[in-house]
């Protein structure tokens, strides 16, 4: 009997990757991608996600360290002999080729017989929505169906891994959410493993299986989604990742995982320490806005405090908020509509409050206690 396939497709071991020899823009990478997973790369601009990619394409070499594919080092391979599909941003189709020759030339590379060719590029033009396509150039096409030719090119000789590189940055909104479940779509139908390198927040939440977070070269957090913006590793995760309150201030007293931190304004705020925080060391904490209660809701908090409300922006299925603590601080705070809750005004104040646990508490980014 043959052992089960790994449940690894891709591992990167100690990977380093510098273009002047000082700064490492990748630094001792290590990261796995499982077998049939959407694996998202998501970091800020010069993060190192692109470079990772790229590195993984073949496109780019390594410093050092070294990146497997199926257990076996890929180093030694030029991209076309990698088995890997990519899919760039700004589509990279040929311009005098039709959507068919597009589509059918990984398939000339590797030399497959016209007939069993011509039998892909029309199963590729299928998956992707577009088998009326065949006889039209990419001008002729709007930028969210050149986006699906390029992903069924990507596709047509049945690659182990899709590697995706911002392929819906340069899509208006509604298309690129369009796009974003005709991907989850193929992944699911597919079981291809992908990874897909995005800075756009949500779009990472949305498609992916787990996310991966880069920040200076170096992964903060691997995770799913769910956990990725409920359970944060870092200051960093918390406040890239989607929306947070951001309070500094210096610890007071540990014990048990949780800990006291007074803020600015006297503001004494029992929080959840992410990893152990000594006394009168100085803590940043985070808070999503959307765990901010209000009024009535606000008295069962640990956390409570009277702000005044400097701004209210109705955006029809919730409303966003800001309020002035006493310190000086701003909290936001976003309350869904749902027609019988509170309904705060600009220079009402109100008690807010917030659980102990729904506050994370981590290491300041900052010299000194402020």
């Amino acid at each position: 009997m043959s052992a089960p396939p790994s449940p690894t497709i891709v591992a990167f071991r100690d990977v380093n990757k510098t273009y002047d020899g000082r700064v490492r823009v990748v630094r001792d990478l290590n990261l796995e991608v499982r077998r049939g997973e959407f694996l998202t790369l998501l970091g800020p601009s010069g993060s190192g996600k692109t470079t990772t990619l790229m590195m993984l394409a073949g496109f780019e070499g390594v410093t050092s360290g070294s990146i497997e594919v199926e257990g076996r080092s890929v180093l030694h391979l030029p991209p076309h002999r990698r088995d890997i599909g990519m899919v760039f941003q700004n589509y990279a189709l040929f311009p005098h080729m039709t959507v068919a020759e597009n589509v059918a030339f990984p398939l000339e590379v590797r030399k497959v017989p016209a007939a069993e060719a011509k039998a892909r590029v029309e199963r590729a033009l299928q998956m992707v929505r577009l088998p009326g396509y065949a006889d039209r150039r990419p001008a002729q096409l709007s930028g969210g169906q050149q986006q699906r030719v390029a992903l069924a090119r990507a596709l047509v000789f049945e690659p182990r891994l899709v590697l995706l590189d911002e392929p819906l940055g340069a899509l208006d909104r509604q298309l690129r959410e369009q796009m974003q479940y005709e991907l989850k779509r193929l992944h699911a139908e597919l079981g291809v493993t992908m990874v897909y390198v995005t800075h756009d927040q949500s779009e990472a939440l949305t498609m992916s299986d787990r996310v991966a977070v880069f920040s200076e070269g170096v992964v903060q957090q691997v995770a799913a989604a769910t956990e990725l913006y409920e359970q944060p590793a870092t200051a960093f995760v918390a406040f890239f990742v989607g929306e947070s309150n951001r309070l500094d201030g210096t610890v007071l007293t540990t014990g048990e995982g949780g800990c006291t931190v007074r803020a600015a304004g006297d503001l004494v705020v029992q929080v959840q320490a992410v990893v152990p925080l000594a006394p009168g060391s100085a803590a940043t904490m985070s808070l999503r806005p959307e765990r901010v209660r209000l009024g009535n809701a606000a008295e069962s908090c640990a956390n409570r405090v009277q702000a005044r409300v400097t701004e209210i922006v109705f955006l029809g299925d919730q409303i966003r908020g800001h309020a002035a603590l006493p310190g000086g601080a701003e909290l936001l705070f976003k309350l869904p509509n749902s027609g019988d809750g509170p309904r705060p005004a600009p220079g009402e104040t109100l008690g807010f409050g917030w659980h102990a646990a729904d506050c994370r508490a981590y290491p300041s980014d900052r010299e000194s206690p402020p």
